[in-house]
């Protein structure tokens, strides 16, 4: 007989639905959805099908049908994807499993994770340089394949369209690919993740969102910062020299000199100061300006405001900023509504390296409660209320250690403001080397060696991905050995020396696969090696999620 005319498309999904149809007939058990698929914020899941209740007959009709689909005849409906209801509804259908890209999928640990996915339920992508028998033979017919390289960023959007998912063990193949496949290729991938998830499901599913690009004149125009004097009782204070304008590169620039506090002298013979009965009166608290004015060198900051009228920041674990600084700590500041009920406020501090441009992040469990008042803070109110943020503020105040000898000049450069998501599960798995961590524990300890271009571009691979705003789990590898895996116990740790340890390809993709649903491995960066000797009854091997447990996340 003659196959009737069918798109390829057609052809592709009829083929896996005739995939499906066999799995089931044949009574394999289906793979456990993920809560981390990208797909359930959209509310968007595969029709639930009660396979153990299901009549043998209704298995066969399922088998024929999927076969008349296969040979274009026969009515098609597309409803393998429906939306859900309301929000809060009972669930009605069930999430299809994740969908996992490995990169570097034909190398030694990648084809070996692949398996483990398979195993598992996983959906499989995997990226290849071509589809020769020799590559399909490696892989298997359980996954499906993109053509293409890390270094093809057209190959990369296309792989990454859709998944839920990466795993990169990427390696060169030779010393001069190592910076254009393990540093510019990892940047690129991480990108196209990055902006394929932006491009489809949108802002809610991004991992960052901008609050505020300086460059932009609306964004800029919603800050400021307030001049004039403050009076009371006992002070006046001089007006801080504050600036805030864009400079020639399209950045915000916060600088300045913040003022001193001038004591009025009946306050001074009396010994008062701020509401303070001091007596005798410790003149070095004070300075005199050329007119003999006397002030308060202790005091003065300035700041820069942005008024909102209600953020809601719930789903969001803290804020990322652009900056160039002064080498000075700076200050951010929430106002929510229930604390200016209470006069209460959130503080953050935060760093800058002088003349160089940084990366701040500032996670929104630091920032501390302080009352106006000055007494303690209501229990209620100890805890940001991210879902009401009325104000952002960015301060400067002199050091509190001498501050007599701080002029008090700043300058603050904003690029960017934004907030990043609060994500359960790492999205990316990067296998790395332990070459790694001893090159960092060297450089701590201020010892300069050559450590290599691969361990070189191999760290800055790393600290791309951690900057990127996408949940991610680190693997710093041992040797790699052929071992049989679980045969020794495996031991996960921080910033040690490995030496000559060693790992099986087995164990470690094993570590890999365990990484990708487990929350205690997002946002980690770990060694992973052999112990030296088998697990004994009295010495009996950890599993992977306990290990994890006892690391410390980097953000």
């Amino acid at each position: 007989f003659v196959l009737p005319s069918c798109s390829e498309e057609s052809v592709g999904v009829a083929m896996e639905a005739f995939v499906q149809s066999v799995n089931g007939f044949g009574g394999g058990v289906a793979a456990k959805p993920s809560s981390c698929s990208r797909r359930a914020p959209l509310r968007m899941a595969r029709v639930r099908e009660d396979v153990e209740d299901k009549n043998p007959l209704d298995r066969v009709g399922d088998f024929v049908g999927a076969f008349q689909r296969l040979l274009g005849v026969g009515r098609q409906v597309d409803d393998s994807l429906l939306y859900l209801g309301e929000e809060g509804s009972e669930p009605l259908f069930e999430e299809q499993p994740p969908v996992v890209l490995v990169v570097g999928a034909t190398g030694e640990v990648g084809r070996v994770i692949v398996r483990k996915l398979l195993l598992r339920g996983y959906q499989v992508r995997v990226l290849v340089r071509n589809l020769f028998t020799e590559t399909l033979d490696l892989l298997g017919t359980g996954c499906s394949y993109v053509m293409g390289d890390i270094t093809d960023p057209y190959a990369l959007m296309e792989a990454v369209s859709g998944v839920d998912k990466v795993v990169c063990s990427v390696k060169a193949r030779s010393e001069s690919e190592v910076r254009e496949v393990e540093l510019d290729g990892l940047k690129k991938l991480v990108r196209a993740f990055h902006d394929v998830r932006h491009a489809d499901y949108g802002r809610t599913e991004a991992t960052k969102v901008t609050l505020f690009k300086f460059n932009r004149e609306k964004d800029f125009r919603r800050w400021r910062s307030p001049g004039g004097s403050e009076e009371d009782d006992e002070l006046v204070r001089k007006p801080a020299r504050v600036d805030f304008r864009m400079n020639v590169r399209n950045n915000a620039v916060f600088t300045g000199q913040v003022g001193r506090r001038k004591a009025r002298l009946e306050c001074l013979l009396y010994g008062f100061v701020s509401g303070v009965l001091r007596a005798p009166i410790d003149v070095s608290m004070f300075s005199f300006d050329k007119k003999q004015q006397v002030f308060d060198t202790y005091t003065g900051h300035a700041e820069l405001i942005c008024d909102l009228k209600k953020l809601n920041m719930r789903g969001f674990s803290g804020l990322v900023v652009r900056c160039l600084g002064d080498g000075k700590q700076y200050r951010m500041v929430f106002r929510t509504g229930p604390g200016d009920k209470n006069g209460v406020i959130y503080e953050a501090e935060f760093a800058t390296v002088s003349g160089k441009w940084s990366t701040i992040r500032l996670p929104l469990v630091s920032f501390k409660p302080r009352s106006l008042s000055g007494s303690s803070v209501p229990r209620e109110l100890e805890e940001l209320d991210r879902s009401d943020v009325r104000q952002i503020k960015i301060e400067y105040r002199k050091p509190l250690s001498n501050p007599e000898r701080d002029p008090g000049f700043f300058s603050l450069t904003l690029d960017y403001m934004k907030a990043y998501r609060t994500q359960n599960e790492a999205d990316f798995v990067l296998v790395s080397c332990s070459k790694v961590t001893e090159a960092v524990n060297h450089r701590k300890q201020g010892r300069e060696e050559d450590i290599g271009e691969d361990t070189a571009m191999k760290y800055m691979g790393e600290e791309s991905l951690r900057n990127s705003g996408i949940s991610y789990c680190i693997v710093r590898s041992g040797q790699f050995t052929d071992q049989t895996g679980g045969r020794k116990a495996l031991v996960l740790e921080q910033n040690t020396e490995l030496g000559d340890k060693h790992i099986s390809k087995s164990d470690l993709a094993e570590v890999c696969v365990s990484a990708l649903q487990d929350p205690r491995a997002r946002n980690v960066t770990f060694d992973a090696y052999e112990a030296q000797y088998a697990p004994t009854a009295l010495s009996p091997s950890k599993d992977i999620g306990s290990m994890l447990e006892g690391l410390k996340p980097n953000s």
